[in-house]
């Protein structure tokens, strides 16, 4: 099963977003934290909002740096050899 993990945390990392931002990561979240609060002021986006930022938001993700989230999965990438 730890392989598994392993493997799939690698294919994950390797996973992009379009902006070329690899999802839950330190910069991921940098870059859709500002559109995300501008969004919630009511402001419109210029492009849409990919599922990923849609599924961090409901599990539980701060708007204000999906700070636990990232803690997590940098966490897991420091365990994988």
């Amino acid at each position: 099963m730890s392989n598994l993990l392993r493997r799939l945390r690698k294919l994950e990392a390797q996973l992009t977003d379009r902006n070329g931002l690899v999802p839950h990561t330190k910069p991921w979240c940098d870059y859709w934290n500002p559109r995300i609060k501008n969004l919630i002021a009511g402001e419109t986006l210029d492009q849409k909002i990919p599922l990923e930022v849609i599924d961090a938001l409901i599990h539980g993700a701060e708007i204000d740096g999906f700070d636990e989230q990232v803690r997590r999965y940098d966490e897991a990438d420091q365990q994988t050899p």
